[in-house]
């Protein structure tokens, strides 16, 4: 009877096995139908071969490929000498073909040493995903723009005006997409780049946007634009021309064609539809940004495009750049939520910083890997699912896998929260490219002197330097944080500040008491929660100081004077009040946040040398900075004194 019901039992386990793996053969993706394309920006060998080592744990998964564009430096060739441009600042890291291999034409007009660089770097890393057996996948921004000198030479190649007007001094022009000589240049750079690493399995560019363009396209900075002569030929035919071109190229090199995607920054959907209509064979929409692109698609929701799509993970560095460690994997398992079994997917895995800046390590992104790579070994579906197997996983993280499993959930809930209540906030346009991070929030700031400005004021994103000084929110012309304007609105969004703050601290205290396999891990991205509330305080504060500057600006525009006889008071100006109790505030926290990248200074990227400081990175003596800006803030906190009443005189 004893062995009867022992058989009866591997029956069972057999059966429910068997169930097992015929549910994963239903749901589960096959190989030959999963591409997974890996993009980072590395800018040298040892950070690419960490994250190409990472990637090939997905090879039973699906064909992986991983980006091998990326500058070896700076291109610090086309930074004008004088005036403010920072908008060439914005570029100067972005990866373009001619900077790997050029036409002969473009040669005389490059710094070649530099493009030597770039090249044998990019053949490094070919040459090391051959050796681990994955294909190589390229992302370029084309057409970029060319010196002036070039067109000094060929002026019949002048194309559209693609920098960003309020940005920059200097205008710079692409390459005239409608002439065929054009095409043949950057068919002979793809023949080029295909020869060099036939293996190349996607090529992906960027257009509109960065430095690149196409004549009279809607979304150039300088609105449409370009040669007379061709303003009413179709935008999908200029793109078809351009894809075509590189398709010549490929198919010179290889004796094939690649799948071609690129991002379809257009500003009309007509403009947008109408380049999906005249789209090569082997070409497809890029769609980064879904949910934009969804927008952008109107009029066109009865086509099934989601088969011209890649699907974009994105890895909280390029969201939250420049802080490492912040780790959401629901949030992570919700977007997995796109890939379809049963269908081609292209996932694109996203680890790259904005404009390309590097700063990514693999220490901070690994457990991305590891809940990707979970998912596509098992994927599920459904709010209970996704669930399940974030509680499994935080089974094998902690001791506790329960608490952790809660945490996890309420740090999603306070992002989702954050999207509503903060949507237009981005680090590195609020926080690193206005430099709001060290620079004093004052209530005068144009009382500071050039020696006490010196350190931050070059790499404020602003063609005016007065604006620089003066306005805090002047940056992009992005929506600002908030929206209030009138005093009696402070209170209820300062207050939402603080709760949401609050809630990420007390989540930050969870991670740091968690212990297991995960514990260092989860202290690190407990610092980093700590420093994006941080930011989100930061932007409230210098948010606020601006508001009350501009209510009050007939006030410190004055002379300096003595309040007149008589006046007592036991209060003062209540806007002068608010003022200073933001100043404190923001002492308070630059505090806190010095503390924290003390005990943790990789959480925040900064340049590894000073040299390497520039908008849109942050310098290496950071907290030496924060420490000067807490500095500044009390010795200036009297600035206004003179200016609006104070108490008790």
């Amino acid at each position: 009877m004893k062995n009867l019901c022992k058989f009866a039992i591997v029956l069972l386990i057999l059966q429910l096995l068997y169930m097992s793996s015929a549910s994963n053969a239903e749901t589960g993706f096959k190989p030959q139908d999963l591409k997974i394309v890996v993009i980072v920006d590395s800018h040298d060998i040892d950070s690419f071969k960490s994250f190409a080592d990472e990637a090939k744990r997905f090879e039973d998964l699906g064909e992986v490929l991983v980006n091998i564009s990326g500058l070896a430096e700076k291109a610090e060739y086309n930074m004008p000498d004088e005036g403010r441009n920072p908008w060439y600042e914005y570029t100067s890291w972005n990866a373009t073909i001619y900077h790997f291999f050029p036409h002969e034409s473009m040669k005389p007009y490059l710094p070649m040493d530099f493009v030597e660089k770039n090249k044998q770097l990019m053949l490094e890393k070919a040459k090391y995903l051959r050796e681990i057996g994955l294909g190589a996948a390229v992302w370029s921004y084309d057409l970029r723009y060319m010196p002036d000198a070039y067109f000094e030479q060929y002026p019949e190649l002048l194309g559209a005006r693609v920098d960003h007007p309020r940005r920059s001094l200097k205008p710079a022009y692409c390459m005239d997409v409608d002439e065929q000589a054009t095409l043949d240049i950057y068919t002979d750079m793809a023949k080029q780049l295909f020869t060099a690493v036939p293996e190349i399995g996607v090529f992906i560019f960027k257009v509109n946007d960065a430095g690149s363009g196409i004549n009279w396209a809607g979304l150039q900075y300088d609105a449409p634009n370009g040669p007379t002569k061709h303003r009413y030929r179709s935008t999908g035919q200029r793109v078809a021309n351009f894809i075509d071109a590189y398709n010549k190229g490929i198919t010179a090199a290889t004796g094939k064609t690649v799948p071609i995607f690129f991002e379809p920054r257009f500003q009309w959907p007509e403009e947008t539809n109408e380049v999906r209509s005249k789209l090569p064979e082997n070409a497809k929409f890029f769609l980064e940004f879904s949910k934009d692109n969804d927008e952008v698609l109107v009029g066109n929701s009865d086509t099934a495009y989601s088969a011209e799509q890649s699907i974009h993970i994105r890895e909280s560095f390029g969201a939250k750049y420049p802080i490492r460690y912040i780790f959401n994997p629901l949030g992570i398992l919700q977007e997995m939520q796109q890939l379809k079994p049963g269908s081609e997917n292209m996932i694109s895995l996203h680890f790259w910083s904005w404009y390309e800046r590097g700063g990514n390590t693999i220490e901070s992104t690994k457990p991305f890997f590891d809940v990707v790579h979970d998912f596509i070994s098992q994927p599920v579906y459904g709010r209970i699912e996704i669930l399940q197997k974030l509680r499994s996983l935080c089974d094998k993280w902690s001791d506790d896998g329960d608490a952790l499993f809660n945490t996890f959930c309420d740090l999603n809930d306070a992002f989702v929260y954050a999207e509503h209540v903060f949507p237009s906030f981005e680090g590195i346009h609020g926080y690193v490219s206005s430099r709001l991070i060290n620079r004093p929030c004052l209530i005068m700031p144009e009382k500071l002197t050039a020696e006490e400005e010196e350190y931050f004021m070059p790499y404020i994103f602003n063609l005016s330097l007065e604006r620089a000084r003066t306005n805090y929110m002047d940056n992009l012309d992005l929506p600002v944080l908030y929206t209030w304007t009138r005093r009696e609105e402070i209170w209820p969004y300062q207050n939402r500040v603080r709760k949401f703050t609050a809630r990420l601290n007390s989540i930050a205290d969870r991670l740091e008491s968690s212990e297991g396999q995960m514990s260092q891990y989860l202290v690190k991205s407990a610092a980093g929660l700590r420093v994006y509330a941080s930011f989100i305080r930061t932007w409230e504060n210098f948010y606020k100081m601006q508001v009350l500057r501009e209510q009050n600006a007939d006030k410190l525009s004055s002379a300096p004077h003595l309040p007149p006889q008589g006046s007592f008071t036991w209060q003062g100006d209540t806007d002068l009040i608010f003022m200073k109790q933001t100043l404190r505030d923001e002492v308070e926290n630059v505090t806190e946040l010095i503390k924290i990248l003390e005990e943790h200074p990789d959480v925040i990227y900064t340049g590894k040398e000073a040299r390497d400081e520039d908008i849109f990175v942050l310098g290496p003596d950071l907290v030496s900075q924060l420490k000067t800006k807490r500095r500044l803030m009390l010795e200036h906190y009297t600035d206004a004194d003179s200016y609006m009443t104070v108490p008790l005189k």
